[in-house]
């Protein structure tokens, strides 16, 4: 896991990356599919001293250009490209809920965790059968809520800024994945 301090930094030089970028990594797609894999693999090879904000924003972006890749194949099915997006928008929304854990998201799961201490449940499946705590329900739905709705918004930002053409196909493989904002 990357501290918050760099999470921030990563997301900063993620979202720095110029459109005109995006499109002309995106232009040369049709080309690079087989280039892109092992860039990164790489990444995923590298010590974690060696995985700074600029390495891991650069990750991000080539797991993005890689799904466009697909997309430009015409012997992939349109679920690999799909999945490549997911895989990588999903990536980004989760350095976003990272840097989230540090407010609002944070005090929350500070506050579930201190509820849960005092009553000695270590799992939230042994409170079944149990009564829980007044307010401890609240708590996770607002936690809950909070965390789908920032990597939801981080997830539409990311395919917004990557247009991957098969909205459709999109949709559906977030409905799935509980991402009710497509």
């Amino acid at each position: 896991m990357v501290p918050i301090a760099d999470s921030s930094e990563v997301l900063r030089l993620f979202l720095a990356i110029a459109k005109a970028e995006i499109d002309r990594d995106i232009a040369e797609t049709p080309d690079n599919f087989d280039s892109i894999w092992p860039h990164i693999q790489a990444y995923y090879r590298l010590p974690d001293e060696e995985r700074t904000p600029e390495v891991h924003a650069r990750h991000l972006h080539t797991q993005m250009i890689h799904a466009c890749s697909a997309r430009a194949y015409p012997q992939f099915p349109d679920i690999i490209s799909i999945h490549l997006a997911a895989i990588g928008a999903r990536e980004v929304a989760q350095v976003a809920v990272q840097i989230a854990e540090s407010g609002e998201l944070g005090r929350l799961n500070r506050e579930i965790d201190r509820i849960r201490e005092e009553a000695g449940v270590e799992d939230e499946e042994v409170w079944v059968g149990k009564e829980k705590p007044a307010g401890n329900d609240d708590l996770m739905e607002r936690a809950g809520e909070l965390l789908t709705t920032i990597e939801s918004m981080m997830v539409v930002d990311v395919l917004r800024r990557y247009p991957h053409g098969n909205t459709h196909g999109l949709h559906g493989f977030f409905r799935r994945q509980q991402y009710a904002c497509w």
